[in-house]
């Protein structure tokens, strides 16, 4: 999987606080005309939060595939990333929907390249920008002046690069919305597509928007533009409903978090809003401990050929061999 480091580390960044500055307009600039869904995370800040040393800290220090990456790379997620873009389409899944991954931060470009060509990438240069490839050539990333990394199909990355010198402009409604949460929250989506919601006609929602603040508490909000009142009065009493099923059927702390969900409806919108102490939140995430020397497969490392999740760089090594269980003494 060509982004699946990407991913990664864009799960390692949903931690952040204080105010920030609206979404990088290098970054909005580069995502697909038409796009409907954009979700954004400003990593950078996250460093500064007790969250967001945490999460840090939990990537796990003998990781075989995190360690691999960086050491044929040079490239920490953890360190070099400074800010995640996401963007979509929305179209069906089925359709295969362009979609993008958009990060600023700090790119070694000579040695991610060596890496690629040494492990059977291919690496190509177009429109100011490094162009890293699998053999199959399904999937690509493209790293613009070492600062900005753009990942995805290759299609869909190539396009990106052709919109260096015709930058893209959002949709008027998605850009308000992203300048609104960028500039207040931590991490955050927007979406204009609507989501199918049991008990609620096809099309009943226009947009819907997502929001999450770090600090003390960790504060959610969100909010729905429905097509009616009654059909905002509806999805109202449906989250309410779900979150009350949730609650009583389970005995999990996460399910218990949900009494606190606050929902309310006002004309055509859905707000609801939920904060919880931040330490109860990482005891959502309790720390995983891990045998030294044992990966996670628990056969002591990757198997022969894993990808490490950038193009062309393949873990060349056997894997170890098992460990055998200690005689009793």
């Amino acid at each position: 999987m060509v982004n699946t480091r990407i991913c990664a580390a864009v799960a390692v960044a949903l931690f952040t606080a204080g105010s920030m500055p609206a979404a990088d307009p290098q970054l909005t600039a580069l995502v697909m005309p038409g796009a409907k869904v954009l979700a954004g995370v400003n990593v950078e800040q996250a460093k500064t939060t007790p969250f967001g040393q945490y999460v840090i800290g939990r990537v796990e220090q003998n990781d075989e595939a995190l360690r691999r990456l960086m050491e044929a790379t040079g490239f920490d997620p953890r360190r070099d990333i400074a800010e995640v873009l996401l963007a979509s389409t929305g179209q069906p899944a089925g359709s295969h929907p362009p979609g993008l991954a958009l990060v600023r931060g700090t790119f070694d470009v000579a040695t991610i390249s060596e890496a690629a060509r040494a492990n059977g990438g291919e690496v190509e240069t177009r429109d100011g920008g490094t162009i890293l490839s699998g053999p199959a050539r399904r999937g690509a990333v493209a790293i613009l002046n070492s600062s900005i990394a753009i990942a995805g199909q290759e299609a869909d990355v190539l396009a990106a690069l052709d919109r260096i010198s015709t930058p893209t402009l959002l949709d008027p409604a998605l850009a308000v919305q992203v300048n609104r949460l960028s500039t207040t929250h931590d991490a955050w989506v927007v979406s204009l597509v609507a989501p199918p919601i049991k008990g609620l006609p096809v099309n009943t929602i226009e947009s819907t928007t997502l929001g999450i603040k770090f600090g003390a508490n960790v504060d959610l909000s969100g909010e729905a533009l429905t097509t009616t009142d009654q059909n905002a009065d509806t999805l109202a009493a449906t989250i309410r409903m779900f979150a009350a099923i949730a609650g009583a059927n389970s005995r999990s702390s996460a399910a218990a978090l949900l009494q606190g969900l606050n929902v309310t409806a006002d004309a055509r919108t859905v707000r609801l809003s939920l904060s919880i102490p931040e330490a109860q939140v990482e005891a959502l995430f309790p720390a995983r401990t891990t045998r030294p020397g044992v990966g996670r497969r628990g056969n002591g490392g990757p198997r022969e050929g894993e990808t490490t999740g950038w193009p062309g760089i393949r873990e060349i090594r056997r894997p170890r061999p098992a460990l055998r269980p200690v005689p009793p003494v």
